[in-house]
């Protein structure tokens, strides 16, 4: 079981696309939490890298403040600010991970080949 929480929805976003694209399946909570399945095992990859991440940050900064003090806390503000980029691009993924949404756009193209 894994017991790390990630800092954003990036770990579970990750591991979404990379399901959905590997073997053309959701994946389900349940199984992002068990180590029994090769989707677990990423997403606690992907958790404990985005912990890691936060902890070098930290060490990052640490160093930023020792050299100059003015630039305490920048390397968060620019880390969270390409988050908050990154963060319509992940909601879009979740989209488009959504059974329901697949399944339209299924019947969609379906609908299109058929009419052609």
């Amino acid at each position: 079981m894994c017991e790390t929480k990630p800092v954003s929805g990036y770990a579970t976003t990750f591991v979404h696309v990379i399901a959905a694209n590997v073997c053309g399946e959701i994946i389900k909570p349940s199984d992002l939490k068990s180590l029994d399945s090769g989707a677990g095992d990423l997403y606690c990859a992907a958790s404990c890298g985005e912990i890691i991440t936060r902890t070098k940050l930290k060490y990052l900064d640490a160093l930023l403040i020792e050299n100059n003090p003015a630039l305490s806390g920048l390397i968060f503000n620019v880390y969270n600010e390409a988050n908050d980029f990154l963060e319509p691009i992940y909601d879009l993924t979740e989209l488009v991970s959504d059974p329901d949404y697949l399944a339209e756009q299924y019947e969609i193209y379906s609908l299109s080949e058929f009419e052609n």
